[in-house]
């Protein structure tokens, strides 16, 4: 188990923004990607659904030696992560609302329908639903500079203390946000989320180069998935 895969999972390609971190953080160890881009993205579908979904990615990992599996999708990790934890130790990324919240800064979170919902009671949380945006994402990603970010965000006051982008799919136009809304701070749960597998002292990360940190790409989008890993994400 020690040397089995790092599963990361996700809706489509949004989960690669995470995965390129770990890389970067765990580089002696091995990872395997699945993206169910076919139904990304998850976020507007119901949490029954979502919960469907989840299990058919679940039995694609039955046949390899997982290590543990992080979920690369907010909406996974608020709708389904007990039915992932239910077979594999787990770390889930999420939008850090409540470390703002706790710290009373007026924030505006932007994400997906689903995840959004997770957070419309907050005092200083105000979520931005874009319905569209992850979709637009997936179905451009290698010419985002078709994407006309401000369509997507143009409701969105541009006087918060900080912006979480509350959908890995939105790192891709990270920057595209920032320039149009200006926040001082723009957020995501990656960094919570690496440090908690840092933290957990029950998990055995490589600390030699015992492996090639090789990543494999499986399910039906693998193909896929492995080209915008190549040409988008590591070029």
């Amino acid at each position: 188990m020690a040397n089995g895969y790092i599963a990361v999972i996700d809706s489509g390609i949004g989960g690669l923004t995470v995965l390129k971190s770990l890389v970067k953080e765990f580089p002696n160890e091995n990872f395997i990607y699945y993206g169910d881009n076919k139904n990304a993205p998850y976020g507007n579908y119901s949490a029954f659904t979502v919960r469907r979904l989840t299990l058919k990615i679940l039995t694609e990992l039955f046949c390899y030696d997982i290590k543990f599996v992080v979920i690369a999708c907010n909406t996974i990790s608020l709708c389904a992560a007990d039915l992932v934890r239910g077979v594999y130790k787990t770390f889930c990324v999420y939008p850090p609302a409540e470390l703002l919240e706790t710290k009373k800064e007026y924030t505006a979170l932007l994400a997906t329908l689903s995840t959004c919902d997770h957070y419309k009671h907050y005092k200083y949380i105000r979520p931005f639903p874009l319905k569209y945006l992850a979709g637009d994402i997936e179905r451009n990603i290698f010419c985002l500079d078709h994407i006309d970010i401000t369509s997507h965000i143009k409701k969105i006051p541009k006087k918060y203390k900080n912006v979480i982008l509350g959908c890995t799919h939105y790192g891709f136009v990270e920057n595209d946000i920032s320039i149009h809304l200006k926040p001082p701070k723009t957020l995501n749960g990656t960094k919570a989320l690496i440090a908690a597998i840092k933290k957990d002292r029950k998990i055995s990360i490589n600390s030699k180069n015992i492996s090639k940190n090789q990543v494999i790409f499986i399910g039906e989008n693998s193909k896929y998935n492995f080209e915008v890993w190549k040409k988008v994400v590591i070029n």
